[in-house]
C-alpha cells in the first residue's frame, strides 16, 4: 500500500461548498464554507493499493476471447504488469526522491546517468523477488 497522493494520506479533501444554516428564528441562510469531504480515490483510508489494476495483484487475467471460443475459462498472464502483480514504478517517482538528495540534478544528468541505473536496480529487484518466490515454492511443496 502507498499513501494517497490526492488527499496526502488524510482521507479527506477540504472543499468550498454552499451550506444551509438554520437560525433560531427558523430562517435558513445559505453560506459558503470549507467542508471536509471523503477522498474519492482512497475512500477515506488515506492509502491506495499498489497492486496492478488489471489483475488486482493476481498476475493472471481471464482471456475473454479464448474463453468464448473454448467455452471454459482460459487464463493468461496479465498484459499490464506481465505477471509481476504490481505496476512498475515510473522513473519520475524515483527522480522525485533522488532530487531531494541531489537538488542540483539537471535533466541531462538524470536521463544520461541516474535513470538507467535505477531502471537496472528495479529490474534486478524484480528478478530477485521472482527467484525468491520460486525457491519458496520449491521448499513448501
Amino acid at each position: 500500500k502507498a499513501r494517497c497522493e490526492h488527499c496526502a494520506g488524510t482521507g479527506f479533501h477540504n472543499v468550498l461548498r454552499e451550506v444551509v444554516k438554520h437560525s433560531r428564528s427558523g430562517e435558513s441562510v445559505i453560506k459558503e464554507e470549507w467542508v471536509k469531504e471523503l477522498c474519492q480515490h482512497c475512500h477515506g483510508k488515506g492509502e491506495v493499493s499498489t497492486a496492478c489494476r488489471g489483475c488486482k495483484g493476481k498476475g493472471i487475467v481471464l482471456d475473454e476471447k479464448r474463453t468464448r471460443l473454448h467455452g471454459t475459462p482460459v487464463y493468461k498472464i496479465c498484459g499490464r504488469c506481465n505477471g509481476n502483480r504490481f505496476s512498475r514504478l515510473p522513473t519520475t517517482l524515483a527522480r522525485h526522491h533522488v532530487q531531494k538528495l541531489v537538488p542540483d540534478l539537471t535533466d541531462y544528468q538524470w536521463y544520461k546517468g541516474y535513470a538507467d541505473v535505477i531502471d537496472k536496480l528495479v529490474t534486478k529487484c524484480w528478478q530477485e523477488e521472482a527467484y525468491a518466490e520460486a525457491q519458496l515454492r520449491k521448499v513448501t511443496r
